[in-house]
Formats: structure tokens, sequence, C-alpha cells
């Protein structure tokens, strides 16, 4: 009887010690903003993106970057993005969402220009938002 007792205490410990391990996902969660770039082998001045995910909110521009942004679809939560640098380089922004904890949404350049405002090839350019 006390080695069953005894095997019964370390189960409920094992146990015990798991449920602080479940609920940690690894991430914030509720409202915020995920932080965005978009980066490519040129100085990048503009671009224009489409921005497709779940529960955005709008737009934020990061240092130098002015952003705008319209929804395309909102019941497709597919947006219509234009990011502006004076500065050159990567181009850095912030997408508002409802759930930090949800999957980033996904970026694809439609459109890039250089700071002297000549239109870029897209080969090499490419968007991302990281939780």
């Amino acid at each position: 009887m006390r080695r069953w007792v005894r095997t019964l205490r370390l189960a409920v410990c094992g146990s015990l010690m798991l449920v602080p391990q479940i609920g940690c996902d690894g991430g914030p969660s509720g409202p915020g903003t995920m932080a965005g770039i978009v980066d490519g082998p040129v100085n990048l001045g503009a671009v224009v993106l489409e921005v497709t995910g779940v529960g955005i909110q709008g737009f934020v521009g990061q240092r130098d970057t002015r952003a705008f942004g319209a929804a395309v679809s909102e019941a497709q939560g597919r947006y219509r993005v234009v990011l502006v640098d004076p500065s050159g380089g990567s181009i850095q922004f912030g997408v508002t969402v409802d759930d930090r904890a949800a999957d980033p949404p996904i970026v694809t350049v439609l459109f890039a220009s250089s700071t002297d405002n000549a239109t870029l090839l897209l080969t090499g350019i490419e968007g991302r938002v990281e939780k």
C-alpha cells in the first residue's frame, strides 16, 4: 500500500511541474504591434506591399519610414500598404494587430523604388513580419 501511495505522489508532483510549461506560448499575446522589415540588395526609398493576415488594425512607420495603408478586402484580411523612407536602406514598419500571439501576416512586395525614385526590379527584395 505504501508503494502505491508513493507512486501516486510522484505522478501528481510530476504532473504539477508540467502545468506552468503548458501555459507558456513563448510570446506576448493581446493587442500590439508586430515588427516588419523590407530589405534587398539596394537602398530602398519606397515600396508597395500587400499584407494578408487576421486581426490587422493598421500600419505604422518605424524610424524615418512613413506608412499609409488601406483595406483591399477586410473580410479576407488583405491590405495595400505604401512605405516611404527618404533615408534609404531597409524599410522598417509595424503592423498593429488584435493578438500578437497570432501568426504574423504574410507580406508580398508589389513595387519598389530607390531613394532617387528609380523603379527597381523585385529580385532579392523581400518583406516579412515577425512576432
